[in-house]
């Protein structure tokens, strides 16, 4: 299980669950957060999504929310330890 968070300024909010819903599938988790970029306080949006298998696709989502939202960056985290129970 691979779990990949993409953590963007919170703008264009519509469009950017769109977005996600086309490229990350239809299954991942959004948080509203606070955030700090470069000092400056910012609302934030972080999507996260659970793979079985590597995939291109939370990149491209990365690009396009950054390009959509005229981002200098967005964050792209991977972690490969996570496990999924079902109960």
């Amino acid at each position: 299980m691979i779990r990949y968070r993409i953590y963007t300024e919170l703008v264009n909010y519509a469009e950017s669950m769109e977005l996600a819903k086309n490229l990350l599938g239809d299954s991942f988790t959004v948080f509203h957060a606070a955030g700090v970029y470069k000092g400056k306080e910012e609302k934030s949006l972080v999507f996260e999504v659970l793979l079985a298998t590597e995939s291109d696709e939370p990149m491209h989502f990365a690009y396009r929310v950054k390009k959509m939202n005229q981002q200098e960056s967005v964050l792209v985290t991977r972690d490969t330890e996570i496990g999924c129970f079902n109960v």
